[in-house]
């Protein structure tokens, strides 16, 4: 039982310390949750040696992990050292957009309250889109479309301005979702990426709707595909 418990004890610790690095990597202020995890990492290790037996390979995992994170947390302060932990968080993060196709900074933000909230509203739609499908996008004025492998560069061109647009979607590699760019006087406010089995937005790329000219009629004949419509610049 004491080793069994041993052993959760040093898989809790582990999934802190990779959690924190995945926080890490999906915010620049993300590195306070090692201000949490450090502690959680300690304890259960503590817990893990003390419940393991003396010559257990076990114990010794546990003090091996220990090291590791004692090794961690002086090279975050000693700056010719700090490419360490910067290699730990990068090995991460790029473990994590490996198995899921995102980074951890593009699958948080794709998976956000906005982004859940529009798709479920957008999920229910019978046959026309209304701008209050997209209430959960605070003062958004207009929406630009753009369609499955668009670039940065018909961001660019669309919008008339450029940045890194489209860092949190998968359009530029998908032939699946459709990403809807929300602007506001002030410039981007949002990008959230829609399947097209939900609401296929590809017949409008490259295009933009003001609220004004909601709602946009929807045939569900062409598979819930949107149609062009008027007034669609």
């Amino acid at each position: 039982m004491k080793s069994a418990v041993s052993l959760v004890a040093g898989i809790i610790a582990v999934l802190a310390f990779v959690f924190a690095g995945f926080v890490t990597s999906t915010d620049a202020q993300g590195a306070l949750v090692y201000v949490f995890a450090v502690p959680i990492c300690f304890g259960m290790l503590a817990l893990g040696v003390f419940l393991s037996s003396p010559k257990s390979v076990c114990r010794k995992v546990h003090f091996g992990f220990g090291i590791f994170l004692i090794l961690f947390l002086v090279a975050a302060f000693v700056p010719p050292f700090r490419f360490f932990p910067a290699k730990i968080v990068s090995g991460i993060a790029g473990t994590f957009e490996h198995f899921t196709g995102m980074t951890p900074f593009a699958w948080v933000r794709a998976n956000g309250k906005e982004a859940k909230a529009i798709r479920a509203s957008l999920g229910k739609v019978t046959d026309k889109i209304e701008a209050s499908d997209f209430a959960a996008v605070l003062n958004w004025e207009e929406i630009c479309i753009l369609g499955p492998y668009s670039t940065e560069a018909d961001a660019a061109e669309l919008l008339g301005y450029t940045s890194a647009t489209l860092a949190n979607s998968q359009v530029s590699s998908s032939d699946s979702v459709s990403a809807l760019i929300f602007l506001s006087n002030s410039g981007t406010l949002i990008v959230v990426d829609v399947p097209r089995n939900v609401i296929d937005f590809s017949p409008m790329s490259r295009r933009c709707v003001e609220r004004s000219e909601f709602p946009i009629a929807v045939d569900r004949l062409s598979g819930r595909a949107v149609r062009r419509g008027e007034g669609i610049r």
